[in-house]
Order: C-alpha cells, then sequence, then structure tokens
C-alpha cells in the first residue's frame, strides 16, 4: 500500500507518515490536542492525542485557577504520558500525583479529574481505547485549527463551559 498523506490523517485504516505541526488541532484556553491517530485510521481499536501547553490548570477559570476547580469526567478511561514538562493530575479527589517524562496517569472511566502544568511548558501523550478519553473534551468544546494555521490563542485564557 502505498503511502498517500503527509500534512493531514488519512481518515481511513492506511498507512500514512504525518510531519510536524501537520494536521489538525483543537485549542481550548492555554492548551492544544492535535490527534495523531483516530479510531478512523486504527480501526475502531484506539486513539492517541498529543497535548501541550504553558503552565495552567486544567479546566482554567479567570476567577479560580486551581487543580480541584470544576473537576471533569470523561466518558472512557485514558491514559496520559508525560513527555516533557511537570503535570500533575488529581484523580477521585485523591492527593495530586505529579508527573514527569516517561510517567503516565491513568483515569477511569466517568472518574473526575484535575490536571494543573507546573512547568512553564509540557506536553502528555493521552492514549484512549473504544472512547476518546480527555480528547473529548478537546474536540468537543476546542476550537479546531487546520493544518497549517496558527495557534493564536495558545496562551490566552478563554471561558468556556466544559459540561459534556
Amino acid at each position: 500500500m502505498v503511502v498517500t498523506s503527509r500534512n493531514s490523517l488519512p481518515g481511513a485504516l492506511a498507512p500514512y507518515f504525518l510531519r510536524a505541526s501537520a494536521g489538525p488541532s483543537y485549542l481550548l484556553g492555554s492548551q492544544s490536542c492535535t490527534p495523531l491517530a483516530t479510531h478512523a485510521e486504527t480501526g475502531g481499536i484506539f486513539t492517541i492525542n498529543l497535548i501541550a501547553g504553558i503552565g495552567a490548570s486544567f479546566p482554567e477559570s479567570n476567577e479560580l485557577a486551581s487543580p480541584s476547580h470544576n473537576p471533569l469526567k470523561c466518558a472512557s478511561p485514558f491514559l496520559a504520558r508525560c513527555i516533557e514538562g511537570t503535570i500533575s493530575f488529581t484523580v477521585d479527589g485523591g492527593a495530586p500525583e505529579t508527573l514527569t517524562a516517561k510517567e503516565s496517569v491513568f483515569v477511569p472511566a466517568g472518574a473526575s479529574f484535575t490536571y494543573k502544568i507546573w512547568s512553564a511548558y509540557a506536553r502528555m501523550y493521552v492514549f484512549a481505547g473504544k472512547g476518546h478519553g480527555l480528547a473529548e473534551v478537546f474536540t468537543a468544546k476546542g476550537r479546531l485549527v487546520e493544518a497549517g494555521g496558527k495557534h493564536e490563542v495558545l496562551g490566552e485564557t478563554e471561558e468556556w463551559n466544559l459540561a459534556l
């Protein structure tokens, strides 16, 4: 099979090569989520997304930026693996767990959670099975930026309603 896509996801189960900064991203507050493999590319088996951002709580609030403010819940479980920076996760009201490069956290389906980027910049991969995990928040509530688009709002705080 010939690899035909270099700048976007193929949208089907096929080999592909994805260049740096290619494909869509979803911007939400000071963070972006870039799909690297969706259910379309994996035959419905899993998804992989790259989330990057600057030091901030998630979800953010103009009134209060705290790791325990407005916890989220995702319909599907996911695993987040820090690849750069320092990120803390609080799951189901437990103590915050701090991740640095090569460390992971698993968040079960329906668990309430928040996370905070403590370093100036951080990146993490988010892996999910049949669902979308944390990426569902970005795709449902974020602003789509197509390949080659500018992330002009990255770093600014926006107000949003994260109820899914």
